[in-house]
């Protein structure tokens, strides 16, 4: 469901850090670096090499940078993503449903979901990941989630969500940082940990990690969308020098 026109502007100011959901997704859609070629509906394959930021955290509750957000949505998946025209539609969930009056929304998430340690990621996990973000005391994202006044999980497939006023931007609002689904076994057992080892169910899952040189990744078969990821591989490099930029890229140091 759409926002009201009256609330367009800010709600194209609040969700634009989450269009690079869209963005991050792209790359991994249509680029390939070295390694073998991509045909359409074929294999994955190939590593895109990408000089760009590395994120102030992995952890999106406590990420510090708007432009983390391009680096979590590789790692992590929300109920909803960012169009090509920055609207919302369904990711981890299937869709959602205002109530009449806009106070309550209701998703339906995909069966059969996981996050990347292997445990399920259920509308319980859902809701215990979204309250984190929303309670916590250091919670850089919980100013974004204020209109949400209660969190359910009345079956394994339905989360509810109660706000304190209409809010019709919620579903555009969770397709970005604020609305990375963390697994909770992750921050129930090591949430300091999360800072540097990622636990979510996007579409890479992080497999080495140097701070301030260099993050690899690799494609997450379990990923819900995962026939649509045509690379094996996704490496992050810190931006490079203005000055260095084409040498690096004609060289094959960076492909993005």
């Amino acid at each position: 469901m759409n926002a009201p026109i009256s609330t367009r502007s800010a709600l194209a100011r609040r969700s634009f850090l989450g269009l690079a959901l869209g963005t991050a997704a792209t790359l991994a859609l249509a680029a390939c670096g070295s390694g073998a070629p991509v045909t359409a509906g074929g294999a994955a394959g190939g590593t895109v090499k990408w000089g760009w930021a590395l994120p102030t955290s992995w952890d999106p509750v406590f990420s510090s940078a708007g432009w983390d957000v391009h680096d979590l949505s590789l790692v992590y998946a929300g109920l909803t993503k960012l169009d090509e025209k920055g609207d919302a539609v369904p990711a981890l969930a299937t869709g959602w449903t205002y109530s009449p009056d806009g106070t309550t929304v209701t998703f339906k998430l995909r069966t059969g979901l996981s996050f990347s340690d292997g445990t399920a990621l259920d509308a319980a996990a859902v809701k215990k990941s979204l309250d984190r973000g929303r309670s916590d005391a250091k919670s850089l994202v919980a100013p974004q989630l204020v209109h949400i006044k209660e969190i359910a999980a009345p079956d394994p497939q339905t989360v509810v969500l109660t706000l304190t006023q209409a809010d019709y931007q919620i579903p555009n609002l969770l397709a970005g940082k604020t609305g990375m689904i963390v697994s909770p076994k992750a921050f129930e057992e090591d949430a300091a940990g999360l800072a540097s080892r990622p636990v979510g169910a996007g579409p890479f899952t992080l497999s080495s990690y140097t701070q301030n040189a260099k993050a690899v990744l690799k494609r997450n078969p379990g990923y819900w969308d995962a026939s649509s990821i045509k690379l094996d591989n996704f490496e992050i490099y810190p931006l490079p020098d203005a000055s260095t930029v084409v040498a690096a890229l004609q060289s094959g140091q960076y492909n993005v």
